[in-house]
């Protein structure tokens, strides 16, 4: 698993959260060293703990259909019609989007979402 995976990977963000608390509570001197030990990019970690750059997920806020919110209540819709053991439409989905957020998503918004 090369760099690029390790960086996608769902705890990468986590990890990167320790070393960070790591450094700020003395666990680990430098940023290097939090680095190896946590293994994360050490050039990101030293730009997320000075804040020159944030997650991907935070900065990709904006282009985002829905805020976080509207995607806890479309997933727990999402959640309500599985456990009624209904089929999930692209149609319905599409327009469940658009009563949370008023903009019906274009056709490969789903694609997009589920990633």
């Amino acid at each position: 698993m090369g760099p690029h995976h390790l960086q996608c990977s769902r705890n990468y963000e986590e990890q990167l959260q320790a070393a960070i608390t790591g450094i700020t509570e003395g666990t680990y001197r430098l940023f290097a060293e939090a680095a190896r030990e946590l293994k994360v990019n050490a050039k990101t970690l030293s730009n997320r703990a000075r804040r020159t750059h944030q997650s991907r997920q935070k900065g990709f806020e904006k282009q985002q259909l829905l805020n976080s919110e509207q995607e806890e209540v479309l997933l727990a819709w999402a959640d309500k019609v599985a456990l009624l053991g209904q089929p999930l439409s692209i149609p319905a989905l599409h327009r469940r989007v658009k009563d949370i957020c008023g903009i019906m998503p274009g056709k490969n918004w789903r694609h997009c979402f589920v990633r």
